[in-house]
């Protein structure tokens, strides 16, 4: 018999008040994100504002599959995040948008049972296409968590994501340096006190946008992150026999996909570039063979 963890924690029991009490260090109150709750209402403060506010656009999405190039997507949503550039603090969550589109093909069955999406619930559904590319035209920053695969897709969709910048809520916080080994946003959120009902886009963009509220050391950690270029390093003519230490060394093998040669990659900061080509030219011809491309917030996270 395989155990099912629960989706989200129980209801207090009530009966155990007095449990509770007596042995408090046994026990964890979590609570659902404020933001989440339904009926909540926005434009929602969060903090006072400070008068230099810009505008991020948390986005996440559902889709058919796990196919950036050909899947689609069948769920969007948005909240448009004011924060103070000058303070480095979300002041208010402004709006929120969400939306169904029909794929116009059944939904495989896991795909189901991950999102509680139906077939019935996406037929004759459309995205505002208009409405969309509005609330992307104002964003001065896009933020996923897991923006290699939600950027691609909303790109693909909707061409006003193409000429924006974007940061990625996974990748781009040192979330082990904060004591968080797991950087699975449900698990983030629950070792903040919180829980939310996963899986739904935008009830997980408030969910990020909470957990940089709460955890502003973080949020100064992904905007500073994002400012800043990362290198690429394409381990072109790699000898076989040196893949299980690329491996370990971080580094993805890539099939040509893109119309370039196979090949090893990684993606770094910029200032490791000299230590990382210098660790590579111990096994083979890097200073020949290697090519490195930077990237900015602009390029990151496209196919």
């Amino acid at each position: 018999m395989t155990f099912k963890a629960s989706p989200h924690p129980g209801p207090i029991d009530l009966s155990r008040t007095e449990e509770y009490r007596a042995h408090p260090e046994d026990f964890q109150l979590v609570e659902r994100i404020p933001i989440t709750r339904e009926g909540e209402e926005f434009p929602h403060k969060l903090s006072a504002p400070v008068g230099d506010e810009r505008t991020i656009l948390v986005i996440d999405v559902e889709s058919t599959g796990l196919d950036r190039q050909h899947d689609k997507i069948i769920e969007l949503g948005m909240a448009k995040i004011r924060y103070s550039f000058g303070e480095t603090r979300i002041t208010s969550v402004e709006a929120c948008y969400s939306e169904f589109e029909d794929p116009k093909e059944p939904l495989k069955p896991e795909i189901i049972e991950i999102t509680g999406i139906t077939d019935d619930m996406l037929t004759g559904k459309q995205f505002n296409d208009d409405e969309v590319e509005k609330w992307l035209h104002d964003a001065d920053l896009i933020c996923a968590h897991g923006a290699g695969f939600d950027r691609p897709l909303v790109e693909r969709r909707f061409p006003a994501a193409k000429d924006k910048p974007w940061c990625c809520s996974l990748r781009e916080i040192d979330w082990n340096a904060m004591g968080l080994n797991s950087h699975k946003l449900d698990y983030l959120v629950y070792r903040t006190g919180y829980f939310y009902n996963a899986h739904r886009a935008l009830i997980d963009c408030l969910a990020i946008t909470w957990l940089l509220h709460v955890l502003p050391e973080a949020f100064v950690s992904l905007l500073d992150t994002a400012r800043k270029r990362t290198a690429v390093v394409h381990a072109f003519g790699a000898p076989f026999e040196i893949k299980d230490t690329l491996k370990e060394n971080g580094y993805r093998w890539d099939n040509g996909d893109n119309g370039h040669s196979k090949h090893w990659w990684k993606e770094i900061s910029e200032e490791r570039v000299d230590e990382e080509m210098a660790l590579l030219k111990e096994y083979y011809r890097a200073d020949e063979m290697c090519s490195i491309e930077y990237r900015t917030a602009f390029e990151r996270y496209k196919l």
